[in-house]
């Protein structure tokens, strides 16, 4: 896909005429048909993402409100009787999900800083565990499955990929580098 948007490949969609340059990628290189068979596959592939992705984020407010460490912790541990759930954990979280989306309405450049330091967070998240592992073996209990003798070096892989990947996300998203797109946030109305 990459290949193919830029200004030197065979369908120049950096500035597509639809705003979706992928849309407009399947479009030019399949048809109409298998276009719209790929955005719906798409569509329907990041839904499926969403949902585990706010039932894990209601379970860590349900478990950090569990523990005292969230403001109204009582109101967020509540769980309904009826459907056995914390449903104000729930809409909680897909409340302030809604609200960092929204600023996405006032600035690309600021979602798109959001999102980046949610990535790096997230690999940071991975990369913890492996270190502590690396760093104190003697502390760490092998589990019944493990990768025997190729462990150390399937961690320090996974090390320098999550550096790289951190790096790599701390790359300015547009070109030509500005101070309008790297260092302020810009609002489009």
């Amino acid at each position: 896909l990459v290949l193919c948007m830029g200004p030197g490949g065979p369908f120049p969609l950096l500035n597509s005429p639809s705003g979706q340059p992928v849309v407009e990628l399947f479009t030019q290189a399949l048809g109409r048909a298998p276009a719209i068979f790929f955005t719906l596959c798409g569509v329907i592939i990041m839904n499926m993402v969403a949902i585990p992705g706010a039932q894990a984020g209601s379970r860590m407010v349900f478990a950090l409100a569990r523990d005292e460490l969230v403001p109204l912790a009582r109101m967020w541990t509540r769980v309904d009787v009826k459907r056995g759930t914390p449903i104000l954990a729930v809409w909680g979280y897909a409340v302030a999900v809604v609200i960092v989306s929204l600023l996405g309405l006032l600035s690309e450049i600021a979602i798109a800083a959001v999102f980046t330091v949610c990535a790096i967070a997230l690999n940071v998240s991975y990369l913890l565990p492996i270190l502590c592992k690396m760093m104190y073996p003697s502390r760490f209990e092998r589990g019944p499955w493990h990768l025997g003798r190729w462990s150390i070096a399937v961690n320090v892989i996974a090390v320098l990929w999550n550096i790289f990947i951190a790096i790599i996300l701390f790359l300015p998203l547009r070109l030509p580098v500005t101070p309008s797109n790297v260092s302020r946030v810009s609002l489009k109305y």
